[in-house]
């Protein structure tokens, strides 16, 4: 089997209404050092540490830690912040919905205003989770609270996105052309990106041995 190189590994998840198909999804705010995407979506999730990568874990226990300390209930400590209640609801409305849909191996080249170019690999989850819990991030957008521990949220539809009219970062505008079946939407903000299929997201990150990693990940 022919070796391939990634700098990154993300387990990411998609997480939709299983009502209305509503999107809740990270969003950066206009101090994100990446000019170009600036008040765009992105999927909830992140990268291995160097214990989970060692030891062999799973990009679902990656992803599961990552969605414990963005939609912590314990962050909500004043009026400030959403009923912790309500944010335990929501982590365990998401964490209990996800099932894997598709490792993805994207490469990224140079854009102006985002990261210089790039190999990496998208362990893609989809989570449906009840609209009531959508009802719950809306609020808290209409009322100003706070609700993840870093960087902004918010809630879009498929339309907008298909359509542009909210953008998606980086290039997670290629999960969503798989997820959806739909190569013609989605812009993706950086022109020329692809998206190679590699089955399923596995068990152990030492099963993918046909990537070699490059030296510094899971260390950044």
């Amino acid at each position: 089997m022919s070796k391939i190189d990634a700098r990154y590994h993300s387990p990411v998840v998609v997480i939709t209404s299983s009502e209305s198909g509503k999107l809740f999804m990270a969003r950066y705010d206009s101090t994100y050092p990446f000019v170009l995407y600036r008040n765009s979506f992105n999927p909830f999730g992140g990268n291995p540490t160097i214990i989970e990568r060692e030891q062999g874990f799973e990009p679902l226990e990656t992803l599961t830690r990552e969605i414990k300390e963005e939609i912590d209930p314990n962050y909500s400590q004043s009026e400030e912040w959403v009923n912790p209640l309500d944010i335990l609801s929501l982590q365990n409305n998401i964490l209990s919905n996800l099932r894997p849909v598709i490792d993805l191996y994207i490469n990224a080249p140079q854009v102006e205003g985002g990261r210089p170019a790039h190999k990496f690999i998208y362990s893609v989850f989809q989570s449906k989770i009840p609209e009531s819990s959508i009802e719950v991030v809306e609020k808290a957008i209409k009322c100003n609270k706070k609700l993840v521990t870093e960087g902004n949220f918010g809630v879009t539809n498929l339309n907008n996105l298909k359509k542009g009219e909210d953008q998606l970062a980086h290039t997670s505008a290629l999960i969503f052309k798989y997820l959806f079946n739909d190569r013609e939407g989605f812009p993706c903000l950086v022109p020329g990106a692809t998206a190679e299929p590699l089955g399923n997201p596995r068990n152990s990150y030492k099963d993918y041995t046909e990537v070699v990693y490059d030296n510094n990940a899971f260390k950044e």
